[in-house]
Order: structure tokens, then C-alpha cells, then sequence
């Protein structure tokens, strides 16, 4: 099974990749724990790769820095340029994307994770409109947020 994981899961999985506990020291990872980390590998495991887009990428890439200094802002992206190096990165055309039906409600990013999932990968998303359309669509998708509530790691009636 491949893997496809959204960018703000990247984010914490690259984040926590390097160290657990960068993850409460990051601006743009407030809303999770270490446990939420530890979810998300466990929840991967056994991938045989990470699927990523270009598109996915840039966001990771410009939320990374955002709101910590150095020596952590370089030790991330050391982190990162690693992840990329032993990622499989599928390239969608943004033409291509923004042609979708969705393109107006879902944007590029989204749009693009459409045009490149198949039966073989698993989208793993935190956004529900991306994930409700993924769904409907037939593709493998699981909602990270209802996986942390099967955990307890929120409350049930959390909003996605």
C-alpha cells in the first residue's frame, strides 16, 4: 500500500521526524500532540512508499521555517530534504488541476491530489471537504481527524 499524506500531517510528520518534541514548539502545529505524531506513524506503518506532489511539497516547505529559529529552522529542513529524497513525488499539471469541478471549492493543491491518487494509495487528510470528495469519487481516503477521535485524542463531537 502507498500512501498519500496531506500537507499540514507532512508537516507534523516531518517536524516530528526530527523530534518529537519540535512539534509543541512549531507555530503551525499547535493542534496536535506527540501522541497525534506517534497516530500517524503507526497509522502509515507498513507503506511501501509516501506519495507526495510538488504541489503538497511547496506548502510543507514554506509552513516549515515559519515561526522557529535557528538551529531548528536548518535541522528541519535537513529533516525535510531528507523525506523528499526517499519520497515518491507524482506531478500533476496545474492546468490539469484547475480544470477539475472541484477546483473552485477545493484549490490546486487539492485538486491536484485528485488527478494523481489511484487504487493503490491511501490519502491521508485532515480536510474533510478534500476527503468527502475523494470518497465520493471511489478513492482511498481516511479523515486523520476521525482516526484522533477513534484514539480519544479529542472529543467526539470535535468539528473536522
Amino acid at each position: 500500500m502507498r500512501v498519500a499524506v496531506d500537507s499540514n500531517l507532512l508537516l507534523l510528520l516531518v517536524v516530528g521526524m526530527r523530534s518529537k518534541r519540535y512539534i509543541r514548539r512549531h507555530k503551525k502545529l499547535k493542534e496536535f500532540t506527540e501522541l497525534e505524531y506517534d497516530l500517524l506513524v503507526e497509522a502509515i506503518a507498513g507503506a511501501t512508499s509516501i506519495v507526495t506532489t510538488p504541489n503538497v511539497l511547496t506548502e510543507v516547505s514554506n509552513q516549515l521555517g515559519n515561526g522557529v529559529r535557528e538551529p531548528l529552522h536548518s535541522e528541519l529542513i535537513q529533516t525535510f530534504h531528507g523525506f523528499i529524497a526517499s519520497a515518491v513525488e507524482i506531478y500533476q499539471p496545474s492546468m490539469s488541476a484547475a480544470s477539475d469541478v472541484n477546483f473552485s471549492r477545493l484549490g490546486i493543491t487539492d485538486c491536484a491530489w485528485l488527478g494523481c491518487l489511484n487504487e493503490s494509495t491511501t490519502l491521508f487528510t485532515q480536510d474533510l471537504d478534500l476527503f468527502n470528495v475523494a470518497s465520493s469519487l471511489g478513492m482511498r481516503a481516511l479523515n486523520f481527524t476521525e482516526l484522533r477521535k477513534e484514539r480519544g485524542l479529542l472529543p467526539s463531537d470535535e468539528s473536522n
